[in-house]
């Protein structure tokens, strides 16, 4: 994952959808499919200047839905995807009242049923508290309504806004990256991958409906053909990337510049991102 990539965040937002569509449908059972649409109209606390409440418009980052009649017969927990070469993630448990933010959308077309949202988080859920809280409120309904929750958190700048909390998490998964699934039969558990700088994006399981068997995402190459396909690699590597790196992150970073050639000073750097 390239830190600047967030420079950029409004238009690779864009191609990581697309491409997780692309990727998931031919994997999807023959009645699901994967869409790049769904709108939401959601309305923003009142504005203490005017008084008006300005209504937003959410729109999902990918949607499946289904063409055909669901199968009758009773539903049954799956077993843990441990067979598909997913990446290990470990489980927590919540209990107490999670609100949640951003999603992706999974749809049964014929019933009107959200199945299973898949979400990059953008900036715009996590600079501040009050969209922080707002986010999370429309995770919870989602989890309340059945939906399986999929969180992809690829933004370094701003606070927790992902399910469950983050003081619920250990240490080793609070990283600067967090990919976390909530399945709507287990709502207060969390599948939570660990996600470093430093390391490939996993493939991580996509819950579908309970009768189905999990369908994976290979996050790394999504992202990889955002980054060749709109020349991110031209970015400006001589500014340094806000939010700052740890001491270990950023010693990974010059190691990996000076090795492409790209070398910047950190004394430079910090000077221009002033």
């Amino acid at each position: 994952m390239d830190p600047l990539l967030e420079s950029s965040w409004s238009d690779a937002h864009t191609s990581l959808c697309t491409y997780t569509r692309d990727q998931l449908q031919a994997k999807l059972p023959h009645d699901l499919r994967a869409r790049l649409e769904e709108r939401i109209q959601l309305t923003l606390p009142e504005d203490q200047v005017t008084g008006e409440t300005p209504p937003i418009r959410f729109i999902p980052d990918i949607s499946v839905s289904e063409s055909g009649r669901r199968n009758s017969g009773g539903t049954a927990v799956k077993e843990a995807p441990g067979q598909i070469g997913v990446a290990a993630r470990s489980h927590i448990i919540f209990s107490d009242p999670v609100s949640k933010t951003r999603r992706v959308s999974i749809v049964d077309r014929i019933a009107g049923k959200l199945i299973t949202t898949i979400e990059f988080l953008s900036p715009a859920n996590k600079i501040s508290e009050a969209r922080r809280v707002q986010f999370r409120q429309k995770q919870r309904e989602l989890l309340d309504a059945g939906v399986n929750l999929v969180e992809i958190d690829l933004i370094r700048a701003g606070g927790w806004a992902m399910t469950p909390a983050e003081e619920y998490l250990p240490l080793h998964l609070r990283n600067p990256y967090r990919i976390i699934v909530v399945r709507a039969e287990l709502p207060d558990e969390a599948e939570c991958y660990e996600v470093k700088l430093s390391e490939p994006l996993p493939t991580i399981a996509i819950p579908l409906r309970p009768t189905d068997q999990d369908i994976t995402l290979e996050i790394q190459p999504l992202v990889s053909e955002a980054f060749e396909k709109a020349a991110y690699s031209t970015s400006d590597y001589e500014r340094a990337p806000l939010p700052s790196y740890s001491a270990e992150e950023n010693a990974w970073v010059m190691n990996r510049l000076t090795a492409a050639g790209i070398y910047r000073s950190p004394t430079d750097a910090d000077q221009k991102a002033r």
